[in-house]
């Protein structure tokens, strides 16, 4: 079997094993009949030609403009599909535009337009529209936030989708009733984006009540459809061996599918969103939580050909909130190793101290816990104590965020690496910046990250080059004066790239196991070795294309 063979073998159980833990928990839904869910689901599975083409970012923003309506998919507790659907928003760039959200009953929409408006607080706001009461089962209001964000900023309105379950008895007249809103609000606004569940977006649903109330109106507007998670189209694209090289698939010519994540992400994120059930992993249950980890590091140590027996022997693994056991490794370490704990618990990054047994995971996503498992598995394969050189930290930290990223791309190969972009969105996040700035620390990583980049494939690149950069940028210490805000996305940025090489190389057999176990056994913290095997890689690597991503 081949290594491509093994992952989608994987991919696949795992997804069985989740789908049934799904069915068990929607199995008697509250608002509607099961068989109606399993048809309303069925409809948009029969729907997928099987003559669909792969296309690209340039050909789907082009018809995101020209499109006045646009449908995007949504999974509700899936994070990566409300950012997916803020891409498109930005794709429109036009201030004459209406966000239309299936997240929010009709009848509070006084209450949105009151929160836009700032004149209600959060806190107010979600109370208003029975926010709990609505989603009582998992909060999705932190993926949603950013989109209001987003609109308040831009001066758009939005609008309100969903029905009570006394207008609405079935999943089939939710689309009719969300239909008529988009069409009799398309009097008054010119074009609308509206994010729905995916099952929503069926060509026979949706799509096909709005065009009814179009004809009603006597309105011609066509409809754009952008699908996020198709399930059987992921696996057929993981069969041929596109999954991660192809970011964009045509179905027809006004209906597109942008895989955001991989289906077990998905469905990873909904079962962690449930955390009131037994088969979740919750943080407060270290015993799960540790099984669920020891599963990612062995997988991981198979596919690679490692030995793990007795490595997690001991190990405390502990999820957010677990001040207890952060307190008992409080009373092992240093003080400067426990201040550098604390700041990257309440920053919500993860901690990974296999010496002292310890491992804190900041997120119970998937994608999150096989990064973590990497880290495991390289820093009890091989390491030292961290350089005090600036030079050998950097790269030494650069090579552990690649190795991370390796790993937890075995298990999401949908994941993609930082941007510009995405700091961008951090920076404006956390520190309440228009749209189009971006906080300082995070443009000087930015800028010293693009020039790495260019700067690192050449054979002349050498060791102390970084450094002199950030000295000639005006720091006089160099690498010595930039921070942690600085050099943390620093080595993301150029971590992380260089973990999306390194996992596209493996998949397509031109880096091989044995290649990967020398990597995972290299002492990254031994003098000047961290920027040897770095070098060494971004030369080997640097022919690597990798795809465009929308």
């Amino acid at each position: 079997m081949t290594i491509a063979d093994r992952l989608r073998n994987l991919h696949r159980k795992t997804y069985e094993a989740n789908e049934r833990r799904i069915r068990a928990l929607v199995s008697t839904p509250r608002r509607f009949e099961r068989t109606d869910l399993d048809t309303y689901e069925r409809e948009l599975f029969d729907s997928i030609p099987g003559d669909w083409e792969v296309s690209s970012p340039a050909v789907l923003r082009a018809a995101i403009r020209r499109s006045p309506v646009v449908l995007v998919g949504d999974y509700h507790t899936l994070r990566q599909s409300q950012r997916g659907f803020l891409r498109v928003l930005r794709a429109i760039r036009s201030r004459r535009l209406l966000v239309g959200l299936e997240f929010i009953m009709a009848r509070y929409q006084r209450h949105v337009d009151a929160f836009l408006a700032g004149d209600i607080p959060e806190d107010t706001f979600l109370r208003r529209i029975r926010y709990h009461q609505s989603w009582p089962s998992y909060q999705v209001w932190p993926n949603f936030r950013p989109i209001f964000e987003y609109a308040r900023r831009r001066g758009l309105r939005v609008l309100a989708l969903d029905c009570e379950p006394d207008e609405c008895g079935t999943v089939f007249s939710r689309a009719a009733f969300a239909a008529w809103r988009v069409a009799e609000a398309l009097r008054e606004t010119p074009r609308v984006a509206v994010l729905m569940g995916e099952a929503h977006l069926a060509p026979g649903h949706l799509p096909r009540e709005l065009r009814e109330a179009f004809d009603r109106m006597n309105l011609r507007l066509p409809i754009l459809t952008i699908h996020q998670t198709l399930d059987p189209l992921y696996f057929d694209l993981a069969r041929k061996g596109l999954d991660s090289r192809v970011d964009v698939v045509r179905l027809s010519e006004d209906r597109f599918y942008v895989p955001v994540s991989s289906p077990v992400a998905a469905q990873s994120s909904f079962l962690a969103a449930v955390s009131d059930e037994p088969w979740a992993v919750r943080p407060d249950e270290p015993a799960s939580l540790k099984r669920e980890f020891a599963t990612y590091v062995r997988e991981l140590a198979r596919l690679l050909g490692l030995r793990v027996r007795g490595r997690l022997a001991g190990v405390t693994v502990c999820g957010p909130g677990c001040l207890r056991e952060i307190g008992q490794v409080s009373e092992r370490v240093d003080e400067d190793v426990f201040r550098w704990l604390q700041t990257q618990v309440e920053e919500g990054e993860s901690v990974c101290l296999p010496d002292q047994g310890f491992v804190y995971l900041a997120e119970l996503t998937p994608t999150h816990i096989a990064e973590e498992a990497a880290h495991f598995l390289k820093a009890t394969e091989a390491g030292g104590p961290i350089p005090d050189d600036p030079s050998d930290f950097v790269y030494s930290r650069v090579l552990h965020e690649a190795v991370g990223y390796f790993g937890s791309k075995i298990f999401n190969p949908k994941r993609k690496p930082p941007t510009l972009a995405t700091l961008r969105e951090s920076a404006l996040r956390s520190l309440d910046l228009d749209e189009g700035e971006i906080a300082p620390t995070h443009l000087i990583a930015a800028i010293l990250a693009a020039w790495h980049r260019r700067a690192a494939v050449r054979r002349s690149f050498v060791r102390s080059a970084l450094d002199q950069r950030v000295r000639d940028s005006g720091f006089a210490q160099g690498l010595a004066d930039l921070g942690p805000e600085v050099i943390r996305p620093l080595v993301h940025l150029v971590g992380y790239e260089l973990g999306e090489r390194l996992y596209t190389a493996f998949r397509d057999r031109l880096i091989g196991t044995r290649d990967l176990r020398r990597l995972f056994r290299t002492d990254f913290e031994a003098p000047g070795e961290a920027f040897a095997t770095f070098h060494g890689l971004a030369l080997r690597l640097r022919s690597i294309r990798l795809p465009p991503r929308f």
